[in-house]
């Protein structure tokens, strides 16, 4: 006989579920020896003990003689259908018999945890956004080069240059003044002028340690390098968005003509989120103690406040006859910025000192509006439309 087959039912033994054989009924009185009559019930995932005990008229009788009721008898086959239904073997039946809109209820609150999740690592980064990163970026270490190359250049010239030559003539006259081709009167006009330079070279280490050009050029230097590297960084990371943002509009599109819903945010986890581009961008400036000279502040900040009193009404018309509905205010200061560093390495006098700010920022501006006008038809012919 199949053991998976139900047994027929017998005098005082209850009805027994499919795949549970029959055990007998155990012996009357004291079971003293007999050995566990509990058996497995249903799979090997989930195994239940059930112990078999006499049915009778008044009660039930266990192996150890007490009495129970009927009611403390396990419902065999409840829990058979109970271990049935639960088909993920997870041992909870409640989420197996759910109704197709409990299901997608729980997987919306499952998506809306794991979406505040991702925005608890940060803000994702737009395309747009990384070119203006990068624009700020490109400005602060233009600001860095010149000043560099301004305090490089009076640390080199002022402090280094005249002490090695001062140092070389000492040196130089000191040996000759031990020569016997000239007369003593000669000899102390020599020493004088030997102790006056290298009292002069003295004076030169002194006022050096004081300015501190030099070390003032290297931190800029080493932030100039700093965020070159995070301006590269984001110069990449911009090429990588426009693609994943491409990428991102034809699946939206794809899934709308499939009339499925698209989630824009499943994609998120594309780089570095916006606090971890701060936090470079605020190292790279923390690590220079120096501060950048007033001349060069004065003109990047002369520039970006005439920008901002360029946004009238006329001049946004104007622009957007040009340009179109394209975010022009990004790329137009991005070209104001490059100029603006052109007209200060032009400087005549530069290094050795730096223009009036005043001067370069209005000559930055006239250059400005002359290359919008140039470039307005530049890529027609004859520069017309």
């Amino acid at each position: 006989m199949d053991p998976m087959e139900q047994q027929p039912p017998t005098e005082n033994a209850p009805l027994l579920p499919k795949g549970v054989p029959d055990m007998g009924k155990p012996p009357k009185g004291d079971p003293k020896g007999v050995p566990d009559m509990g058996k497995k019930v249903a799979s090997d995932d989930t195994a239940k003990t059930v112990e078999v005990s006499e049915t009778g008229s008044t009660g039930t009788t266990d192996y150890k003689g007490e009495k129970e009721t009927l009611d403390d008898i396990p419902d065999l086959q409840s829990s058979v259908a109970a271990i049935v239904e639960d088909d993920d073997g997870d041992g909870d039946a409640e989420g197996d018999s759910q109704k197709p809109e409990d299901k997608k209820k729980d997987q919306d609150e499952k998506n809306k945890r794991n979406k505040s999740k991702q925005k608890s690592k940060g803000v994702p980064i737009t395309a747009q956004s990384a070119f203006e990163l990068e624009r700020e970026v490109a400005k602060n270490m233009a600001k860095h080069n010149l000043a560099n190359q301004y305090l490089g250049f009076r640390h080199f010239w002022f402090f280094t240059v005249p002490q090695a030559v001062l140092t070389c003539v000492s040196s130089i006259l000191a040996f000759v003044a031990t020569l016997e081709l000239f007369t003593s009167q000669q000899k102390t006009i020599i020493n004088t002028i030997v102790g006056s330079t290298s009292g002069v070279v003295v004076f030169l280490q002194t006022m050096s340690g004081i300015c501190n050009y030099g070390s003032r050029a290297d931190m800029h230097q080493s932030a100039a390098i700093d965020l070159r590297d995070l301006r590269d960084d984001l110069h990449l990371l911009k090429q990588k968005l426009k693609q994943i943002e491409m990428d991102n509009k034809k699946k939206k599109a794809h899934a709308e003509a499939n009339g499925e819903v698209h989630d824009e945010d499943q994609d998120d986890e594309h780089g570095d989120s916006f606090e971890e581009i701060q936090s470079r961008f605020r190292q790279s400036l923390s690590a220079c103690k120096s501060n950048v000279p007033m001349g060069l502040t004065e003109a990047f900040g002369g520039i970006d406040s005439n920008l901002l009193l360029a946004r009238s009404k006329e001049n946004n018309s104007y622009m957007t006859s040009i340009y179109g509905e394209v975010e022009f205010d990004a790329f137009i200061q991005s070209k104001a910025y490059d100029i603006l560093s052109g007209e200060i390495l032009h400087y005549k006098r530069f290094p050795f000192s730096l223009p009036r700010s005043k001067d370069v920022v209005q000559k930055t501006m006239d250059r400005l509006r002359n290359h919008i006008e140039l470039y307005q038809h530049f890529w027609h012919k004859d520069g017309k439309v």
